[in-house]
C-alpha cells in the first residue's frame, strides 16, 4: 500500500509564524504574504543579486548588468511607471550595494564601468518633487560611499573620481559632480581630451539645498548648509551657511548646541 503520509514543518516554524500574526489585521497578513511572494519574484528573476531579509519591493524595479548588487535587510522599494526604481551594474566588476533599512523611492543607481556605489544603513532616496534620484558613477575609478542615515531628494550626482558623504547628510534636488563631465578646453570634441576631475567631501550632518551646486575639489565642512541655487566651487569650512554664485558665508552657527541627540 502506497503512503501518502504529508511531513508537517516541525513546531518551531509553526510557533514562529504563529508569533508574527498576533496582533495583525486580515489585511496586513495579506500585505505581508504578497511582499514575501513578490521578494521570491525577484529573487527567482535576479539569481546574482544578495536580498537580504524582509526586503519589501512595490511597482516598478529592475536590475542590470553583469556587477555585484547587494541589498540589505529590510529595505523598502517604491516604484510607478514614471519613477521606476532601476539599479543597474554594467561591469563584471563594478558593485552596488545598499545598507539595511534604507527605503528608496523613484531612483536610479548606475556604475558604468570598474566603481562602486555604496549606500549606508538607514538611508531615504525620497521623490517628493517627483524628481528622480540619479546616482551615477562613469568610468573605472568613479566611487560613490553614502555614510548612514543619510537623505536624498531628487539628488543628481556623478562621480567618475570619488564623492564620500558622511553619516546624516541631507540633499535636495542638488547637483554633486566631481567631474567637467566634458573637457572644457577648445578641442572638447576630441576623443583624447582631458576632462578634468577631483574629489569631494562631504562632512557629517551637512545639508545641501535645492537647485544648488557641488563641483570637483570641493569640501563641505561638518554641520554646514549651502542654501538654495548656491554654486559650490570652493571649500566650506564647518558650522556656517553658504549661499550665493560665487558662495560666501552668510551665518555662522552655534556649535554649543552639541552633543545634540540625532534622531536614530
Amino acid at each position: 500500500m502506497t503512503d501518502f503520509s504529508i511531513t508537517l514543518p516541525p513546531s518551531s516554524v509553526i510557533d514562529k509564524l504563529v508569533q508574527r500574526a498576533k496582533g495583525k489585521s486580515v489585511f496586513d497578513l495579506i500585505e505581508l504574504g504578497i511582499c514575501k511572494l513578490t521578494l521570491i519574484r525577484y529573487r527567482l528573476q535576479y539569481p546574482q543579486v544578495k536580498f537580504g531579509r524582509g526586503v519589501k519591493i512595490k511597482g516598478a524595479f529592475s536590475i542590470e548588468g553583469e556587477g555585484k548588487v547587494v541589498i540589505g535587510d529590510y529595505c523598502s522599494f517604491v516604484g510607478t511607471k514614471n519613477l521606476p526604481n532601476k539599479i543597474i551594474a554594467k561591469d563584471y566588476s563594478g558593485c552596488v550595494s545598499i545598507g539595511n533599512h534604507c527605503t528608496i523611492a523613484g531612483s536610479t543607481i548606475v556604475v558604468e564601468g570598474k566603481g562602486a556605489i555604496k549606500i549606508g544603513n538607514d538611508c531615504h532616496l525620497a521623490n517628493y518633487y517627483n524628481v528622480p534620484n540619479d546616482i551615477v558613477s562613469r568610468g573605472n575609478s568613479g566611487f560613490i560611499t553614502i555614510g548612514n542615515q543619510c537623505y536624498f531628494n531628487g539628488t543628481n550626482m556623478l562621480s567618475e573620481s570619488s564623492i564620500e558623504l558622511e553619516k546624516l547628510c541631507m540633499v535636495s534636488d542638488a547637483v554633486i559632480m566631481d567631474t567637467d563631465a566634458h573637457s572644457i578646453e577648445i578641442d572638447r570634441w576630441d576623443p583624447k581630451a582631458i576632462t578634468k576631475t577631483k574629489s569631494i567631501y562631504i562632512s557629517e550632518n551637512a545639508w545641501i539645498g535645492s537647485k544648488s551646486a557641488v563641483l570637483k575639489g570641493v569640501v563641505i565642512g561638518k554641520n554646514s548648509v549651502v542654501g538654495l541655487g548656491s554654486i559650490v566651487r570652493q571649500s566650506v569650512p564647518e558650522n556656517v551657511v553658504v549661499i550665493g554664485n560665487p558662495q560666501q558665508i552668510v551665518k555662522h552657527l552655534d556649535p554649543t548646541v552639541l552633543p545634540y541627540e540625532f534622531p536614530k
